[in-house]
């Protein structure tokens, strides 16, 4: 079974699986999208800040 990667501009917090308050996403202030998309999808997800995603 297939996992979700999360990729997304900081500030995140990869240990507590939380997106911080990204300045491109207004009101995103502790939003645990991680476990919201475990929930929705049943897959594993994994998140990464979208510059170190990229390498």
């Amino acid at each position: 079974m297939a996992g979700i990667g999360i990729s997304c501009g900081g500030p995140l917090s990869g240990k507590r699986e939380l997106v911080l308050s990204p300045p491109k996403l207004p009101g995103w202030d502790n939003i645990p999208i991680v476990q919201m998309a475990e929930n929705w999808f049943k897959r594993r997800v994994l998140m990464q800040n979208d510059a170190n995603a990229s390498t």
